[in-house]
């Protein structure tokens, strides 16, 4: 949630609606698999599925297919992070929302895995990357940001040195 809460700080007028809630619940699904290879699997039904949802595919813009709608919506939210100053309104900008909402579940589905893998030097740069990436895009001038990114690092650190049930 702490990924996401500093993800979401991007935008200044929010789209109406939690698309950043679904997507981090697809992120961990598949890290409640018990084998690796499943778990690993499963990431691409999910990735597909936290696509159509982020970058809102129900609507129809003439294109056929999945992939090309994906590449594109993508490539213009993307490449708008570089024209358009943060914390932006995700209602004029929907193809930056679905980015931001896409590098939600990225990095959540990275940070499940590792946590599923019990490998906590990973999962601490994961929870870094993905909190500190947003934090360096529109920095505070307060330290409970900072306090708040090394509580979830030493909760992650704590959770996974604990022994395996």
């Amino acid at each position: 949630m702490l990924i996401a809460l500093f993800w979401l700080r991007l935008e200044a007028r929010p789209v109406a609606g939690s698309e950043w809630l679904w997507v981090v619940v697809l992120a961990l699904l598949p890290a409640l698999a018990p084998l690796l290879w499943l778990r690993l699997a499963l990431i691409v039904p999910t990735a597909l599925v936290a696509m159509w949802v982020a970058l809102d595919l129900s609507s129809t813009d003439g294109r056929p297919g999945f992939f090309e709608p994906v590449f594109v919506r993508f490539d213009d939210g993307f490449f708008d992070y570089y024209d358009v100053r943060v914390p932006f309104s995700g209602i004029d900008h929907p193809h930056m929302h679905g980015v931001l909402v896409l590098a939600i579940f990225g990095f959540c589905v990275a940070l499940a895995q590792f946590a599923a893998a019990r490998k906590p030097l990973p999962a601490v740069l994961t929870v870094i990357a993905g909190a500190g990436w947003p934090a360096a895009l529109y920095p505070v001038e307060t330290t409970f940001y900072g306090a708040m990114i090394l509580a979830a690092l030493l909760w992650v650190l704590a959770g996974l040195r604990a022994a395996r049930p």
